[in-house]
Order: structure tokens, then sequence, then C-alpha cells
């Protein structure tokens, strides 16, 4: 801890579970100069409006382009329809105006995602809607365990690099919720966690015997131990894997790739660089 503190690395504490407890870090990751170009941008409309835009732009991209790539091992299930309302959605971005308009736009195509990932999965694992709190179902505990690994792989990499967590361009900012770090993990959430529960499911690595149910609505599904650690396996797996970098084009991990959108995100912010450029899967 000692080490990790002077080499102002934070700490991130965590259960088993992913339940987030706190975390230990440096004072010298606070930069208020940085912190108020960060609130200026988040109270201009205009400013933060674009750069919502992107995020949004990108995350229902990265989700079609990964149920194109599983239904293509599907001939016999035909996604026409949802992908042509996911392109008309697209459309419509670069005319939004308003930042309600746009989540309306993310809102339908998370619909017509999700309703896509419903028939890749099948009807055997009882998975009808994405539901969080609690998550019901073993897909949905699957999705919630993976976004929050992700989540604070993204928290750890926005504090080394001085931003401000609550702070957000697409999230608005609430008491106890880190904005910014739900704004990076859009254009992650596909690429990296729906396609690691994807893979675990067609593969066979997991089965709905490996899930701990309750008849009680209001007590969450769970992974049983060993296959958490098959899961957190797999996690650690994608995360470690190469992907082509969108502006430079070499081959980068995806915590790599994370830590270069904090650090684009930051020159946007710096106003160094005019325009954010989210990840975008081919």
């Amino acid at each position: 801890m000692r080490f990790c503190l002077e080499q102002n690395i934070p700490i991130i504490l965590l259960s088993s579970r992913g339940k987030y407890f706190g975390v230990v870090e440096s004072f010298q990751r606070t930069d208020p100069n940085l912190h108020k170009r960060q609130f200026d941008i988040a109270g201009n409309k205009k400013l933060s409006l674009e750069i919502a835009k992107a995020i949004v732009e990108a995350k229902i991209n990265n989700s079609k382009v990964l149920i194109q790539r599983y239904a293509r091992k599907r001939p016999s299930l035909n996604i026409d329809s949802e992908i042509q309302s996911i392109n008309n959605l697209l459309d419509k971005i670069p005319s939004v105006e308003m930042h309600d308009e746009l989540m309306g736009v993310e809102g339908a195509a998370s619909a017509q995602y999700f309703s896509v990932l419903r028939m890749l999965i099948g009807n055997e694992w009882k998975f009808t809607k994405r539901q969080k709190h609690p998550p019901p179902d073993p897909v949905n505990s699957m999705l919630s365990y993976g976004y929050t690994l992700l989540f604070y792989n993204i928290y750890a990499m926005i504090r080394m690099h001085k931003l401000h967590p609550y702070v957000g361009f697409l999230h608005g900012i609430r008491e106890g919720h880190p904005a910014l770090v739900s704004d990076i993990l859009e254009e992650f959430r596909a690429p990296v966690v729906d396609a690691i529960v994807l893979n675990l499911i067609t593969r066979g690595s997991l089965k709905k015997e490996d899930f701990i149910l309750s008849e009680d609505e209001s007590v969450p599904c769970l992974l049983k131990d060993e296959a958490r650690k098959v899961y957190i396996k797999s996690f650690e797996g994608k995360m470690n894997s190469s992907i082509s970098h969108i502006n430079t084009g070499s081959l980068v991990d995806y915590r790599r790739y994370i830590d270069l959108q904090v650090q684009a995100l930051r020159s946007v912010i710096e106003g160094k660089t005019e325009k954010y450029e989210p990840m975008r899967i081919k």
C-alpha cells in the first residue's frame, strides 16, 4: 500500500463479488485547475453535448457490430430489421440538439440491441431484459459483474490521469455516482463485457447450474465461487487481448486502450485537442 501511494497508484477495494468499499489514493492525484476546466466543459451545453454524442454513437456502433458478428454464426437468425432500426438511430445523432433527445436515442438503440442479444443467448437462459438492481438471472448477473470490474479499471485510469471521476458529459452529476467513469464505460461495454458473456455461454464454459438463484426477487442471482474464477479468468484474458487503436493503428491491449482514451479525453478538456474520438470496433 505504501509503495502504491508513493507511486501515485490508486488502490480500489472490492469484495470478491464486485461490491465497492472505497479507494486508497495519494493527494497528488488531485489537480484543481484541471478539475475546473472539466466542470466548465460539463456546464457548457454545446461542448458537453458534442462529447456525449460521440460516446453514444460509439456505444451504439460497438453494440451493433458485436451482434452482427455473432449473428453471422447463426444463419437462421434474421436480425435485419433490428440492424436497420439501429442504423436509423445512428443517423439521428448528428442532428440531436438536446441531451434528453440523445438519451432517448441511446435508450431506443439499447432496446433493439438487447432484443437481439436475447435471441443470440436463447430462451433456456431466461434472459428477458437488462435488469440491474438486483440482477435476477444468470445473464444479468454476468453483465453486472463484468460492468463492475470494468468500471473500476476505468476509475483507476481516470484517477491516474488526475481527472475528476464524478464530472461527466453524457451522464449528469449526482451524488455518489462517478459519472465520467460511466461515460467511458459506454464505449467498452459491448466489445469487452458483452463479448465475454456471449463467449462463456456459446462455448458452454458456464451453465445455469453455476449460479445461485433465489425465489426472493430482492436477492440477486450470483456466480458460485468456481464459476466466478472462470469468469475472472475470461475477463482478464479479454483485457489482455489485442485491438487496433483508432488513431494510431497500433495494437494495444484493452487496459492500454482505456488508458489512451482517458488521456484523449483529458487532452480535449485541456484544449489541446478539439474533438474526442471514442473507441469504435469494425
